[in-house]
């Protein structure tokens, strides 16, 4: 695969609010994670934007209600993986997945990324926001390449160990390399809305009650 190179100065987290991807439910459930969770001392009007990681942990502290959030995992690794604690080399890339949808939902909501034409400081804001995620994404990958070099050099020289079972850097090389072609759909032109229907033993809280709630509760 060919080397990415860094671009860490894409991945600076937005100065912007949360609030321009969080619908008022989800800040006020946001702040208070922050002020109880993490211990900061913060309101609405300074609260950090969040990144993957971070994300990530606040959804999986509300409980089942995101079944979408990744916790602490004991997958297997490869051998040769000196780097992974908390998370598997798959759960990781897992989160960035996970937050760059959550994040196209807030941009799709206004337009993105089709609104060209007419875009305001609104939009602007949510397109800082998926830039960032997806560079988020791209510095990771960097580590991924190298991390996955090492594993197929550790394959080579114990070729009698079996490793096609493990959650490795080489197999979320093949998962990103999958990711891109799905999410790599033309933007010249919109698709259209998706019609989402419920069954009768839909949780009350997967349902949205109004155009202005931030419908986040997608499958992962």
């Amino acid at each position: 695969m060919p080397k990415r190179l860094a671009v860490i100065l894409g991945s600076l987290r937005p100065t912007s609010s949360p609030k321009c991807v969080f619908s008022d439910e989800h800040m006020t459930m946001y702040v208070t994670w922050l002020q109880q969770t993490c211990k900061l001392n913060v309101d609405a009007s300074n609260a950090p934007f969040p990144n993957a990681r971070e994300f990530n942990a606040f959804i999986r502290a509300q409980g089942p209600r995101y079944p979408q959030a990744r916790s602490h995992c004991q997958h297997t690794r490869h051998p040769n993986d000196q780097f992974s604690k908390e998370y598997c080399p798959v759960c990781l890339f897992q989160i960035h997945t996970n937050y760059i949808k959550f994040i196209n939902v807030a941009w799709e909501r206004i337009g993105g990324p089709w609104k060209q034409t007419e875009a305001d400081e609104e939009y602007a804001q949510v397109g800082r926001a998926h830039h960032f995620a997806r560079m988020e994404l791209a510095n990771h990958m960097v580590q991924v390449d190298a991390l996955a070099e090492q594993e197929r050099a550790w394959n080579a020289q114990n070729p009698k160990v079996e490793t096609s079972g493990a959650y490795s850097h080489s197999r979320v090389q093949e998962m990103y390399r999958e990711w891109l072609h799905l999410t790599s759909a033309p933007e010249t032109k919109r698709s259209p809305p998706k019609k989402v229907t419920w069954t009768d033993d839909t949780k009350e809280y997967t349902r949205r009650s109004g155009p202005d709630e931030m419908d986040w509760e997608y499958n992962a």
